[in-house]
């Protein structure tokens, strides 16, 4: 089975035998990537990275299907002292762009946070910094093999391509080099 599986797919067939998906009409697939209304929860393109995904959806051979510029965000959950739990939690703050420490002192005064700390008992709060990802429909293999080696010399060394059963060619562009998960402390009452 393995030979023939490999076999078919070095012929450019797919792992049903006489089902070849349809070949992906790229400039199609972008017009209506480009004209669909951001469907992200935020609803709109991060400011931080504007300018990049213009210049990307500018090129011939590239549109982004996804992006996030990074983010800084703080997350509290109140264990039960009684049960070992973790209750649900909530964002305390979340922001696509720099924070000041007036933002996040405010975000761990949040009086929620508060209110469950009382009635509950410990709040666990983590701050996290995530880095830009970017997700990239490409053309070709060789334009998103020349994508991919532009977005690892620029440091974001985990970014890969992905090929789909529909023939579509995707290039994440992502790292965690510049990332951070850390508690800020925890009260306990």
């Amino acid at each position: 089975r393995g030979e023939r599986v490999s076999g078919m797919m070095a012929r450019g067939g797919s792992r049903k035998e006489g089902k070849r998906p349809p070949r992906l009409d790229f400039d199609l697939c972008k017009k209506n990537i480009l004209t669909k209304l951001d469907k992200s929860p935020k609803g709109s393109i991060d400011a931080p990275i504007r300018s990049l995904v213009a210049g990307v959806n500018g090129l011939r051979d590239y549109v982004t299907t996804s992006t996030c510029s990074g983010r800084v965000a703080i997350f509290g959950s109140v264990e039960h002292v009684n049960q070992r739990s973790l209750a649900p939690g909530r964002w305390l703050l979340v922001k696509h762009a720099e924070v000041s420490l007036a933002e996040i002192q405010a975000a761990l005064d949040a009086p929620a946070l508060a209110e469950a700390e009382a009635r509950d008992g410990t709040s666990q709060v983590v701050i996290k910094v995530e880095p830009a990802i970017l997700h990239i429909l490409c053309r070709t293999m060789e334009a998103a093999t020349d994508l991919l080696q532009v977005a690892i010399t620029c440091g974001f060394r985990e970014s890969g391509i992905s090929l789909s059963s529909s023939q579509k060619i995707m290039v994440a562009v992502r790292t965690t080099s510049n990332s951070m998960e850390a508690p800020p402390g925890a009260v306990v009452l």
